[in-house]
């Protein structure tokens, strides 16, 4: 399969794919106030009456359809798989992406995972557009990553208290936010070699991570200064070093997705080695 340079944003009338062993249980389609065949998708309401979608949840699937891969989490719950055999709650996504990644078992996980608002499915442009709207942030409210076994890291650092926290305990919903996983890879690097180095970086740049504001309306509109690799590596040399600007200085805070932003940067420009 041929991976586009960026996932394109699908406009396709056709019908969408959604694959794995698992499926949407009808209260969470309630929830989220969508019709199964719709989910991932955005209904844009036209002035004349008219509409069309926009599958912005959506990707490219292995078989060149477009849709998702539905795989279930828990924080503190088993999972019965379709063998209805129990599973632990980050079993059936540890193995999800374990296969994904070619990694051997005791080889680390590391991934992206970017939750988003399922209930924000239909709307005017203007609607949709609005300074209040999450749809002008690509529908995407928190930015985190995942260890495997269940372990995520967040800025705010104990923000889902390192757990999923899809199913609403951590974002005061009825009912949370599911989440797209998402594999960072480099050519010709083995995956367990970068799921290594991104995993050093997160563990050093998380570790007392400064966050702009709990009001959204500071850290929504902070700055994200380390914009290029010099920076960037800068700001990690004087993170491990402690220099007090980092901690003083709110303009240096990153917030979830500037982040995570930064431990990628760096990761994929700094190779971790032993002395």
């Amino acid at each position: 399969m041929q991976i586009p340079y960026r996932n394109p944003i699908f406009h396709d009338a056709g019908k969408s794919t959604y694959a794995g062993d698992f499926e949407l249980t009808d209260q969470a389609l309630k929830n989220y106030k969508i019709a199964r065949d719709k989910f991932g998708s955005t209904e844009v309401i036209l002035p004349n009456g008219a509409s069309f979608v926009v599958k912005d949840y959506q990707y490219r699937l292995a078989d060149g359809s477009v849709g998702m891969h539905f795989v279930p989490v828990s924080n503190n719950d088993s999972i019965m798989g379709p063998d209805k055999n129990y599973k632990s709650g980050f079993y059936y996504i540890d193995d999800f992406l374990r296969k994904k990644m070619n990694l051997k078992a005791n080889e680390p996980i590391y991934a992206l995972i970017n939750y988003f608002h399922p209930e924000l499915n239909k709307g005017t442009i203007q609607e949709l557009l609005s300074p209040t709207s999450e749809k002008i942030e690509m529908g995407f409210t928190h930015l985190g990553a995942y260890y495997g076994k269940g372990y995520t890291t967040n800025a705010p650092m104990l923000y889902h208290w390192h757990r999923f926290g899809v199913t609403g305990e951590a974002n005061q919903t009825i009912f949370g936010y599911p989440a797209n996983v998402q594999i960072i890879s480099l050519k010709n690097v083995p995956q367990a070699t970068v799921n290594k180095n991104l995993t050093y970086v997160d563990v050093c740049l998380n570790s007392g991570v400064e966050f702009p504001s709990a009001n959204a309306q500071i850290y929504k509109h902070s700055k994200f200064r380390p914009v290029d690799i010099n920076t960037a590596l800068m700001f990690y040399r004087d993170w491990i070093n402690y220099e007090s600007y980092l901690h003083t200085d709110d303009s240096w805070n990153t917030y979830c997705a500037a982040h995570k932003t930064l431990v990628a940067t760096i990761a994929l420009n700094l190779p971790h080695n032993l002395a």
